[in-house]
């Protein structure tokens, strides 16, 4: 079991689980930063419109955006 433990502090961590993603305030942007507040990125992605909710899994980012 303690080598099960080990291996896995071992692996990296999955990079939606460090950080916050959102809307920007004019919702044309996803913005990202790390859970302790720093490294804040306001357009992490870019060229959107009327971005609604942001969600993510352990690979993808998903939004909806209107028209």
């Amino acid at each position: 079991m303690l080598i099960a433990v080990i291996a896995l502090l071992a692996l990296p961590s999955l990079a939606s689980a460090n950080f916050v993603y959102w809307a920007s305030g004019g919702q044309t942007t996803i913005g990202r930063a790390k859970l302790n507040g720093s490294g804040v990125n306001n357009a992490f992605i870019s060229g959107l419109s009327n971005v609604g909710g942001v969600a993510v899994d352990s690979k993808y980012i998903y939004w909806t955006q209107g028209t």
